[in-house]
């Protein structure tokens, strides 16, 4: 009997660590869904570069097509025709068109070794189990011998 119950103990130590690493460890279910949101962040940042090249594919083909785009352009990057002039006027800033070009999504790796916290949980679960129901066995013949 006494062997069944220690097996019990460490059965319950066992299934404990299991079910805390499945959840909470290095590759387990919290782990996942950190993958799973980082997986979204990318495919919409993959989304927004996409519609940014479309944008200037489409600007890219009216400068090839259009010298009157091309005109405006150059004076936009303040380059003058020949016999124009150039005229700037103190106190104004042309705020000019700026993509930015995606974001810089990086992966935090999660530190390693969450999953050894919770094998120790494990391995000591029996012990503590153990004497626990050793301490409660002593108190209660305590109890009757008192009585």
């Amino acid at each position: 009997m006494k062997h069944f119950r220690l097996f019990l103990f460490i059965y319950a130590g066992f299934f404990i660590s299991t079910i805390l690493i499945f959840y909470f460890g290095d590759e387990g279910v919290r782990a996942y869904r950190n993958l799973l949101g980082y997986k979204g962040k990318l495919e919409k940042n993959l989304a927004e570069l996409e519609q940014i090249n479309r944008e200037l594919n489409d600007q890219l083909q009216l400068l090839k097509s259009n010298p009157d785009v091309n005109r405006v352009e150059a004076r936009n990057l303040n380059l003058i025709g020949e016999g124009e002039k150039l005229v700037k006027i103190t106190g104004y800033s042309r705020i000019g068109r700026f993509y930015e070009i995606g974001k810089l999504l990086r992966w935090t790796v999660p530190e390693k070794g969450r999953s050894i916290v919770f094998k120790y949980i494990g391995a000591f679960t029996p012990f503590i189990l153990l004497l626990l129901f050793e301490l409660m066995r002593l108190v209660n013949r305590n109890r009757r011998n008192d009585n």
